[in-house]
């Protein structure tokens, strides 16, 4: 089974971030095939 998780970040300090990894993480190990798509650019614009 395939999961998919579109989020705005994954960079943040709250324990949303946290508890979205921990979630896709068990689910991996359940023969989940899981992706994960961030809309946050990566670096500093110049």
């Amino acid at each position: 089974m395939k999961l998919h998780y579109i989020t705005n970040s994954i960079t943040g300090a709250g324990g949303l971030e946290r508890e979205r990894w921990v979630k896709a993480s068990m689910r991996a190990e359940d023969d989940y095939e899981v992706h994960v798509l961030t809309l946050n650019k990566s670096g500093k614009e110049r």
